[in-house]
């Protein structure tokens, strides 16, 4: 099955082929027991190693046979092929492929990492799962028809990417000469310094907010394991965390911002590496919504319940290690 074709090109340049659409709709992918919502999904890096896959393939013949008869195809010309391919090392698989005139026996299909160590575990770059009905002979060329074999018909794509989250709670810390350059007493134990660049254009935290704690306490909290330390960590992330939703409320609110334009954008899924996204993606995750407008509606209305539930899922002592490790 090597002659297989991924074209990446939207408009084909094929009568009649509109007529496959929607009919890969059916199938369904479950990543570690959770069926993805979407065809863009992030996983821990982490989590790339023990990755599972578990597959529905949930097909019509009788739509597919009736949209082939549109372009004078029957099902014996056509396969239903899977293919994965990893985007760091640019390795591909033909994992799946037969003839849709055959019967197929396989309606389920579980995929782990170990299955595919080259594609799977991609942790850096992440996979992609492609689902195509493709022409499985060649045909005589004729202008405007189908023709070579593996050209696809309809497809559907699956990108399995990395979460590089960007971390929402950085604390520093503050020694007597940086209480000093804050203009800070000597007993001051934490102090939020607001940054020059607006929450819409920033591309780090540190640009919008820093956080900065006593360094005995910093360092208190890294080794104390006592349930009162963990609720003065917690509420440092709440000092954090909660400043930057609020901006992020603010910012929506205001008439300036167009939020119906940043929504498409989300829906879009573009390339955007601001603090803002990171921010909203992260939050759209945390409160598992299946719509971009509820997620942006939750930060503008309740911008601090959103902040606590983000929090929930800071890791504290992972920062505060990382904070004692700078070298401020």
């Amino acid at each position: 099955m090597n002659n297989l074709r991924i074209e990446q090109r939207k408009v084909r340049p094929f009568l009649n082929v509109e007529a496959f659409e929607g009919l890969l709709n059916g199938i369904k992918v479950a990543m570690n027991g959770k069926y993805l919502r979407g065809e863009k999904e992030y996983l821990d890096p982490a989590a790339f190693a023990d990755v599972v896959l578990d597959i529905d393939f949930v097909l019509n013949p009788a739509d597919i046979a009736i949209a082939a008869k549109e372009i004078q195809l029957s099902l014996d010309q056509m396969s239903l092929s899977l293919i994965a391919y990893g985007n760091t090392f640019k390795q591909s698989a033909v994992i799946r492929s037969w003839k849709l005139s055959e019967a197929n026996n396989e309606n389920t299909l579980t995929l782990h990492a170990s299955d595919l160590p080259a594609i799977l575990p991609d942790k850096f770059g992440g996979f992609n799962l492609v689902f195509a009905i493709t022409l499985s002979k060649n045909l005589e060329p004729k202008p405007l028809k189908v023709y070579q074999s593996g050209t696809w018909l309809v497809k559907r794509e699956y990108q399995i990417r990395p979460d590089q989250d960007v971390s929402f709670f950085s604390p520093m810390p503050m020694d007597l000469m940086k209480k000093r350059d804050l203009g800070l007493p000597a007993k001051s134990l934490m102090y939020l310094e607001y940054g020059d660049e607006e929450i819409q254009f920033a591309s780090a935290v540190e640009d919008v907010i820093k956080v900065w704690v006593d360094e005995d306490v910093l360092t208190n909290l890294q080794n104390n394991k006592s349930p009162a330390a963990d609720v003065a960590a917690m509420m440092l992330a709440r000092a954090a965390v909660g400043s930057l939703v609020e901006q992020i409320s603010q910012l929506f609110q205001s008439k300036e911002f167009d939020l119906d334009l940043y929504e498409d954008a989300l829906r879009a899924d573009a390339a955007d590496d601001r603090v803002l996204t990171k921010f909203v993606r992260r939050a759209h995750k945390v409160l598992g919504s299946d719509d971009w407008q509820q997620t942006l509606q939750a930060i503008k209305e309740n911008s601090q319940k959103v902040a606590s539930q983000i929090e929930a899922q800071v890791d504290l002592r992972d920062a505060i290690k990382k904070a004692l490790n700078k070298d401020d």
